[in-house]
């Protein structure tokens, strides 16, 4: 959270003490998107947590999507076994990166099916641009 709080501070990637020493040993996704909420809602963690909930649930969508994508028919039963996963639920009540992460990462999935299927440079490019995420 120090350093969603320096960018927020100084729009740099660093803690909020070291504005001279930007942080280069973490992934700024995460960061960036504590940044982001923390500016939209004034700094409030329930708001986070709200936030988290939200692309949790939006997850769930994503695993139908999928689940519809790989096995037709089965895509709401994908969904519904999504959001009834208690690591779901739990983690997104954390200020962890588990459920942007997830999010992102079905995106991901999605994506590389649909590559798969028709192979072309611009779905390679968003691929890649998603990989950069976490390493």
């Amino acid at each position: 959270m120090e350093l969603a709080q320096g960018l927020r501070q100084h729009g740099a990637f660093c803690y909020p003490g070291q504005v001279d020493k930007p942080d280069a040993e973490r992934m700024p996704v995460y960061p960036g998107f504590l940044a982001t909420v923390f500016w939209t809602f004034g700094g409030s963690l329930l708001a986070v947590v709200l936030v988290q909930i939200l692309v949790d649930s939006l997850s769930c969508v994503l695993v139908c999507k999928l689940g519809e994508m790989l096995w037709k028919g089965n895509g709401f039963l994908s969904g519904i076994l999504a959001s009834l996963n208690l690591g779901m639920i739990t983690y997104s009540h954390f200020i962890l990166n588990d459920s942007l992460f997830l999010f992102v990462f079905l995106f991901f999935l999605i994506g590389l099916v649909r590559y798969l299927r028709e192979p072309g440079w611009e779905g390679s490019v968003l691929l890649g641009m998603v990989l950069g995420q976490r390493p």
